[in-house]
């Protein structure tokens, strides 16, 4: 599973529950936040948040991975774009 800060973990979970009911519980990448877009207003979102969901999984026994918790990169222009409007994204996510 892969999800952000403010998520319904138990709700990201529950389908994965009803099909494997004994399989472990990992979050592959829990994003602290977003990817800016080349125009847009800088996207963060609160540590508090971040840390929340943390103890949280760590309360459940889920694993998880923190995603680019601190910026990102556009070497080599390869951060790519996303849709609709295809705005080039510049930064990783951040956490404040």
């Amino acid at each position: 599973m892969n999800f952000g800060t403010g998520a319904n973990i138990d709700e990201q979970f529950r389908r994965l529950g009803q099909l494997r009911p004994d399989a472990p519980k990992m979050c592959s990448e829990f994003w602290s936040g977003w990817f800016d877009k080349w125009g847009a207003q800088h996207e963060t979102r609160p540590a508090k948040d971040m840390v929340e969901g943390m103890d949280e999984m760590l309360s459940k026994g889920i694993s998880f991975s923190l995603y680019m918790t601190h910026g990102g990169t556009s070497f080599g222009h390869w951060a790519g774009a996303n849709s609709p409007g295809f705005a080039p994204d510049v930064i990783g996510n951040s956490a404040r």
